[in-house]
């Protein structure tokens, strides 16, 4: 275990407090068995009081570290505006014209891209194309995804399929979404094919408050993912 501090806190989805630790990992705010919740929690005195405070981190692994650092000095990665690191590995060479994108775009466009502990999540956006994200390595990765109307869904890539994970999650056309490192994961190597191809005039970071309003049952998550202003 690492020596790390607490910068914040939040509530999940299901209403239990997270203490967001400067590593950039999260822990839950229960004692081990039974998982009763740490009564100080529910103060807000007592939780700003605990802001700074030193912790030991379970999850913080300096091999992991490096493994992070080896991949982006190997594969070439370099920072994405969404945050994480990215390579583009594949540009088709037809070109497919007569799309609603406004120009003629490559057929399809494939990179690498990778999140890593020192910022656990993307920020939210969306695109004019599909998208595929493939699981190669680390995880799990939670993909939050905002469709039409009110639809939200929290979807997780990895490989345990008997939890629930999938190695492939496809995004509409359209749909907000972001990605964050699961709890007690380092980092999270994956590709994202985009059909018509990516470009970055078909790239839009959301603003992120509309967004919690719209979808208050992700709203805490959505926070995280928000790109500050500025």
């Amino acid at each position: 275990m690492a020596r790390t501090s607490i910068a914040g806190f939040h509530q999940d989805e299901v209403g239990d407090w997270v203490a967001d630790l400067a590593c950039g990992h999260r822990q839950h705010m229960r004692h081990r068995p039974p998982w009763q919740l740490r009564a100080w929690v529910t103060d807000p005195e007592q939780r700003a009081a605990r802001i700074g405070a030193a912790v030991e981190c379970p999850s913080c692994d300096a091999g992991a570290t490096a493994r992070a650092r080896e991949l982006i000095e190997r594969l070439g990665l370099r920072p994405h505006p969404e945050r994480g690191f990215y390579a583009e590995t594949y540009r088709a060479g037809l070109t497919v014209d007569g799309l609603p994108h406004g120009a003629p775009r490559a057929a399809s466009t494939a990179i690498y891209f990778l999140i890593a502990r020192e910022a656990p999540s993307t920020y939210l956006h969306r695109l004019r194309s599909d998208e595929i994200f493939h699981f190669y390595e680390g995880g799990p990765l939670d993909v939050l995804l905002l469709g039409p109307g009110d639809a939200a869904a929290v979807r997780r890539l990895g490989t345990d399929l008997a939890a629930g994970e999938r190695p492939q999650i496809v995004i509409a056309a359209g749909t907000w979404f972001a990605a964050e490192l699961a709890d007690g994961a380092a980092h999270c190597l994956f590709g994202c094919t985009v059909a018509p191809g990516f470009d970055f005039a078909d790239f839009e970071l959301a603003a992120g408050p509309e967004l919690a309003a719209r979808y208050p049952a992700h709203a805490a998550r959505i926070g995280r993912m928000t790109r500050p202003p500025g």
